[in-house]
């Protein structure tokens, strides 16, 4: 079975969840959501189907059994990426609005750590409160080392977090807006949505074509083993 998120910004009467049958390439099912959902992970202990809800700030939950919505969890504005730990207990998220990433108890479907992330010195409004300025979007949760990858698309970053504690470990610096990553055997893939950018932009009127759409994306790849995290840090 293959999950997929669908929604359209100018149109969310259409937003929902497709189940779609791999080995007769048919869809089973359409599930219909209140929010835009914009990442899923499935939950296999528990029956369940986790969406995080773009420009809200809610998280649903689907009863996989009845196809329906059964709950959701509040948690700050704009969850983006979503994770699971193998046994379904918990259930991390980036929330990019709010520069955070929550670890959810499943079985209460309530926040039981939330881990500011930050964009560094300089960052800061005329109180001295940190901006919200990194926009975390991408997470991956790495079982074998216990930890979380979190990219902080507008630091062109990616924070280590322990997965246990969500205590930081270091970040690690990649290229232009990092949007999603994942561990791949020894090594740490990430995409970065505006890599090299567009160069000049002769003409950028009504009508032409944007500069986002002529983005030109990279990938980073760095080796994790023997990965100084204090030295990445310090870059």
């Amino acid at each position: 079975t293959l999950w997929a998120a669908r929604f359209h910004p100018l149109a969310p009467a259409t937003s929902g969840i497709t189940e779609i049958e791999l080995a007769a390439r048919a869809i089973r099912r359409d599930i219909p959501t209140d929010i835009k959902p914009y990442q899923l992970v499935e939950l296999p202990s528990r029956h369940e189907l986790w969406a995080s809800g773009f420009a809200s700030d809610e998280i649903a939950i689907v009863d996989l059994a009845t196809g329906t919505v059964r709950a959701s969890v509040t948690v700050g504005s704009n969850p983006l990426s979503l994770a699971a730990t193998a046994d379904g207990a918990t259930v991390f998220a980036t929330i990019a609005d709010a520069d955070e990433v929550v670890a959810i108890d499943a079985a209460t479907r309530t926040v039981r750590t939330t881990r500011a992330i930050a964009g560094g010195e300089g960052i800061d409004d005329a109180s001295g409160a940190p901006l919200h300025a990194s926009s975390p979007s991408g997470l991956f949760f790495d079982a074998v080392s216990d930890r979380l990858y979190v990219t902080r698309a507008a630091d062109d970053a990616v924070e280590v977090l322990d997965a246990s504690t969500l205590a930081s470990l270091g970040t690690i610096p990649v290229g232009w807006y990092p949007s999603a990553v994942r561990v791949i055997g020894d090594h740490l893939v990430v995409l970065d949505s505006k890599g090299v950018g567009t160069g000049p932009l002769l003409e950028y009127t009504e009508g032409s074509e944007s500069g986002k759409e002529r983005m030109t994306g990279t990938a980073s790849v760095v080796a994790l083993t023997g990965l100084d995290l204090a030295a990445t840090t310090a870059t």
